[in-house]
This record gives structure tokens, C-alpha cells and sequence, in this order.
């Protein structure tokens, strides 16, 4: 379990070029056993948006350690504590999906009231469970791909009824939904395109390719959209965001190495590149 917060008083970043105000974002990812699976998550909510702190980094294995049953790396999470005031909380990637762990996301729902990102085995663990959906903050986002999103909702037998069904339960339980790999057409080519609803609105991203169908770069998203929350973005515009960032990252790290070469790291990597891409295209569109 990584236990991660940055708090900083409103003052200038220099690196950064702008004000930001006290952000504290807790991501609860990893299992001793798949501690990489929270890295990627981790990784973007600490340097993918300007913020420099690297608190995560030095604490990572010893906050492991202290929410397992029995203390051990070998253990499951089975409780979930929240200790001060956060922004927004990143759950999931590498979870775990044990009864005792399923027990203790459950307990924590209803102590939120502010919108948070679910992702990969928090995703899991509201399979089959209406009730733990209906938990969610309003206007929480949840960033499934078609077979998580199939386990949640059931089965679709076409994509199109996959992304009508995406509409309607986002509107029902009032969430923001990113359906990874959402584009038809762009599946047979391991589906990097992604849709994004609120029940009212669809988007579609444009941005990404092929070669970001690899391990952990799910986690690099859900870490972005976690970050966007935490500086006040409404979640509709952070899911959106988040989404362009990490697709333009993606296609960075394809030009600079290869779509068949990217690895989760190499789209954070080109995460401050992708801030660039966004800045150098706004100023074009202003003059």
C-alpha cells in the first residue's frame, strides 16, 4: 500500500512557471508481492504534473509494510485509514483482490466526499456489486478497459453497445467513465484509442498509438487524472486532460524510440514534453 502526500503552501515553482496551491493527493496502490504495479500510478502522481516532491519514492517500501494483516510483505491489505484531509485519492493498480481487502475499500467509500480515481483491481472488486458502486463520490472517474468494464456492467457483444451501456451507467450512478481501447476500428491494433463520458457527452481521444498497449501504462493514467484532480480540475476536464497528456506522451516516446520499444517508464518520461506539445499548440491557436 503506498501512502503518499505532498502538501505545498501557494507560491511560485520555478521549474514549473506557475502558482499552484496546497495539493495532497494519496494514491493506495501496490502489493509487496507487485509493488511495480503502484510505481507507474506513483511515479506520474508526483512528477506528471510540475510537482517535484519525492516523498513516495523514500517511503515506498516501508508504508508496505504497515497495512498488511500480519506486518509482513507476504500479507494482504485489510484496512484502509485515512489520516488528514486529501484533494482526491488514486486506488487500485496493484490493489490486490482479497476478501479482507474488498471489506476494507467498502468501509473506506463512504468517508469520501470528493471525487477519486478507480482503476485496475479496486475496479475488480466492485464486479458484481451494485451497491459499491453506487458508494462512489459523485462524479468519482473510473478507467476500465473493455474486459474490466464488461465485468462491472457485463458482457457487450459489440462495441457500440459496450459504449451505449458506458453512457447509461454513467449517467445512473453519476461518474465519469474512460473506456480504454474504446475505438472499434483501433482494437485489432491493440486498441489505444480511448472514450471518455459523463453521461451527457462523449469524447474521443485522438491522440496515442499501438505500442502503449503495455504493462503499467494504464497506472500512468490514472496517476495523471489523480494529479489533474488535485490541482482543482472539474473531473470531466481531468479525465479528458489526463487522457490527451498521456496519448501525446505516448506517441513522444514513440517517436523517440519505437511504438514496439515503449515501456510504461518512457511515457512518463515524456510526460513534460507532452505539457510542452499542449502549451506550443494553445499559443498557436491565440495568435
Amino acid at each position: 500500500l503506498l501512502l503518499y502526500t505532498t502538501g505545498r503552501s501557494c507560491r511560485m515553482d520555478k521549474k514549473a512557471g506557475k502558482i499552484f496551491g496546497q495539493i495532497r493527493l494519496r494514491p493506495f496502490t501496490g502489493r509487496c508481492r507487485q509493488p511495480g504495479y503502484g510505481r507507474g500510478c506513483q511515479h506520474d502522481s508526483t512528477g506528471g504534473t510540475a510537482q517535484r516532491s519525492r516523498t513516495g519514492k523514500h517511503t515506498f517500501g516501508r508504508t508496505l509494510r504497515n497495512h498488511f494483516t500480519d506486518g509482513s510483505p507476504r500479507g494482504h491489505i485489510s484496512d484502509i485509514q485515512l489520516t488528514r484531509r486529501y484533494n482526491s485519492i488514486a486506488i487500485g493498480p496493484g490493489l490486490g483482490t482479497h476478501t479482507n481487502t474488498r471489506e476494507a475499500f467498502i468501509r473506506l467509500l463512504p468517508q469520501l466526499t470528493y471525487p477519486i480515481v478507480v482503476d485496475a483491481d479496486a475496479l475488480n472488486l466492485m464486479q458484481g456489486n451494485a451497491t459499491t458502486l453506487s458508494l462512489l463520490p459523485r462524479q468519482s472517474i473510473i478507467t476500465p478497459h473493455h474486459r474490466e468494464f464488461d465485468r462491472l456492467f457485463g458482457e457487450s457483444t459489440t462495441q457500440y453497445e459496450r459504449l451505449q451501456k458506458a453512457v447509461e451507467m454513467s449517467r445512473h450512478y453519476q461518474i465519469v467513465i474512460v473506456l480504454k481501447g474504446a475505438h472499434t476500428a483501433i482494437l485489432l491494433l491493440k486498441g489505444h484509442r480511448t472514450i471518455i463520458t459523463d453521461g451527457w457527452n462523449i469524447y474521443l481521444s485522438v491522440v496515442g498509438n499501438p505500442g502503449m498497449a503495455t504493462a503499467g501504462s494504464g497506472d500512468t493514467l490514472t496517476g495523471i487524472i489523480g494529479a489533474l484532480l488535485c490541482q482543482r480540475y472539474e473531473p470531466l476536464k481531468a479525465a479528458i486532460l489526463g487522457v490527451v497528456l498521456h496519448g501525446l506522451a505516448g506517441d513522444i516516446a514513440a517517436r523517440n524510440e519505437s511504438e514496439e520499444y515503449i515501456i510504461a517508464g518512457d511515457i512518463c518520461r515524456c510526460l513534460g514534453q507532452a505539457f510542452q506539445e499542449l502549451h506550443a499548440y494553445k499559443n498557436s491557436e491565440i495568435q
